[in-house]
């Protein structure tokens, strides 16, 4: 059931995500972000997986378990020696209503297994979204490194042209140079030209990615908006227990682990109540081939359902139920030891980054002064080296934009972490 309803939702899916309203430009990342919720395989599957548990508990929750058969049962009698010819027809047709009245524990084990699956389902689709907002976060920020990286190469390709062609002419009209200095530039050039075009593709593809992050198969976007991070760079740093405290108390997936290991022990009571009795209400209607007084064509009454013999069978389930919960426990364990690994590793980036933070900051400064004395010094046509502080201060940038977008993208996995949303600014 659940896999037919993920093939309906991928297919839904599909026709959505190729309907979707192409967003206004320039993109901004709180516009981007809410793509998230919009239709994608991985949203759909999760959401597929809560519908087929939400229809699967509301039957083991609902009142009117009725089971209506029809039973049919030909034969024929012989009224005189067996195999003889005079024989007549002595079948019957039934209509048999019943409705269980008691079943001693086996549906509230259902409810219970049912109930816990929804709520495990619940999470794993909070989960889902979770992680769609850090990766369209994340594609987002590539979009923008690509095309800083991009700018920083480009004035290192014009720089490499102008000195290589300076020296090509001096060398042509005044022998000023040997022509090995000359192919040596122009080596450097050709490098830094094929690294400007490698940069062009990755502007390409970062686009595309994003695009497809955020659902979209036949759209790419074209110009995004640089975001206000300041948000993220003055949260102040939580000490690391309490920051792991608040993960383990509300972290999506230890809840999953914690429900599925939930759900074993109570399959566990699933396995056992298969084999109590069931007392059921039965109502029939027969209609009979032969009329015989003693024969009713109608009759209620009460139905003991008792297994008697199921002892290999018993034992296997209890057997596999078993080492479900086994193995349920083993992953809830695992799970806790990744999720306090993880912690750890992104509480550790989200200081260093914090001091990258301040370092790139100071080192902006000091380029985008430096740039202006070499300006000055061009424009009074002394000694400059105006082009390496232009080259140099795009570098400043790109890495100060660099350690901003680590930093929110390592806050917004720590908000995925504990469950709290992700960039709500």
């Amino acid at each position: 059931m659940s896999q037919f309803l993920l093939l309906i939702g991928l297919s839904f899916a599909s026709v959505a995500v190729s309907a979707a309203e192409i967003p206004d430009e320039p993109l901004n990342l709180s516009a981007v972000m809410m793509f998230a919720d919009s239709p994608h395989p991985l949203l759909s599957g999760a959401e597929s997986d809560l519908e087929s548990a939400k229809i699967i508990s509301d039957f083991h929750n609902s009142a009117n378990q009725f089971n209506l058969e029809a039973v049919l049962y030909p034969q024929r009698v012989d009224r005189a020696m067996p195999g003889s010819a005079n024989s007549l027809g002595d079948g019957s047709a039934t209509l048999r209503l019943s409705h269980p009245i008691y079943d001693f524990g086996r549906r509230s084990a259902d409810q219970s297994v049912a109930n816990v699956e929804v709520q495990r389902s619940q999470h794993h689709l909070d989960y889902v979204l979770a992680q769609r907002r850090v990766e369209i976060m994340r594609r987002f920020f590539d979009v923008l490194i690509a095309d800083l990286t991009y700018s920083v190469q480009d004035e290192k390709m014009t720089l490499s042209f102008l000195r290589f062609g300076r020296f090509l002419e001096e060398m042509e009209m005044f022998e000023a140079h040997a022509e090995v200095d000359v192919l040596k530039l122009e080596t450097i050039y050709r490098e830094e030209f094929s690294k400007r075009q490698e940069y062009s593709f990755n502007r390409i593809e970062t686009r595309r990615n994003l695009a497809l992050a955020m659902g979209f198969t036949d759209y790419v976007p074209r110009d995004l908006q640089m975001p206000d991070l300041s948000e993220y760079v003055e949260r102040e740093v939580p000490e690391f227990e309490t920051l792991l405290e608040q993960i383990l108390a509300t972290n999506y997936d230890l809840k999953q682990a914690e429900l599925n290991l939930e759900k074993a022990l109570m399959a566990v009571e699933v396995s056992e109540a298969k084999f109590m009795p069931q007392l059921d209400i039965v109502l029939e209607a027969t209609e009979w081939e032969q009329e015989v007084g003693s024969r009713n064509s109608a009759s209620i009454g009460l139905r003991l359902h008792v297994p008697l013999a199921a002892g290999s069978q018993k034992n296997r389930d209890r057997r596999l139920s078993q080492i479900a919960v086994d193995r349920a426990r083993t992953k809830l364990a695992e799970t806790e030891h990744a999720v306090r690994k993880r912690s750890f590793e992104l509480w550790k980036a989200l200081t260093v980054y914090h001091l990258d933070a301040s370092a790139a900051e100071v080192r902006l400064n000091y380029r985008d002064q430096y740039m202006d004395r070499a300006r000055t010094l061009y424009e009074l046509e002394e000694i400059s080296d105006l082009g390496d502080a232009q080259a140099e201060l795009l570098r400043a940038s790109l890495e100060d934009y660099r350690t901003k977008f680590n930093l929110a993208l390592t806050w917004s996995e720590i908000d995925a972490l504990t469950g709290n949303q992700v960039h709500p600014y």
